[in-house]
């Protein structure tokens, strides 16, 4: 009995954040060196991003960018910079603990569209035709046990 609370438990945290974000289809982003080395994949999130490694999900949340009408942004002909506005931000990680990770990563069922990332001057930065999957299987995760990660 114990240990179906905890298979429930342990589900309910792992997927409960990507239920706080809203719903729809996630995708998952193949990283090919336009994240630090350690990001395999990682999913847009409303309000964030949630970065996929090999040992733990890094969940960045921010606030939205408080948008203004012209009018209350610049007055009288006076420019309002900026500086006033701060963003609030969180990022917080979920670490398997004892995870078996010397598995490899599979992504499944890639979408037909891809993404270009030229940031910066630093072309070793620059990755082009960058994929998108539905799902990402770490495999083996815990002896006999599967993550997939995906929305619906």
């Amino acid at each position: 009995m114990w240990m179906t609370r905890v298979c429930v438990y342990s589900q309910l945290l792992l997927f409960l954040p990507l239920f706080c974000f809203g719903k729809g289809n996630l995708e998952f982003i193949e990283n090919k060196n336009q994240w630090p080395a350690q990001v395999q994949f990682a999913a847009d999130l409303p309000g964030g991003i949630v970065f996929l490694e090999q040992d733990r999900f890094t969940y960045v949340v921010q606030e939205a960018i408080p948008h203004c009408a012209d009018s209350e942004c610049h007055a009288e002909g006076e420019h309002r910079s900026v500086d006033w506005m701060s963003l609030k931000a969180h990022a917080y990680q979920m670490i398997f603990e004892q995870a078996e990770m010397d598995h490899a990563t599979q992504p499944k069922a890639m979408l037909p569209n891809y993404r270009n990332y030229f940031l910066g001057n630093d072309r070793s930065k620059w990755a082009s035709h960058v994929a998108a999957f539905r799902e990402v299987v770490h495999q083996e995760i815990y002896d006999c046990i599967d993550l997939h990660v995906y929305s619906e």
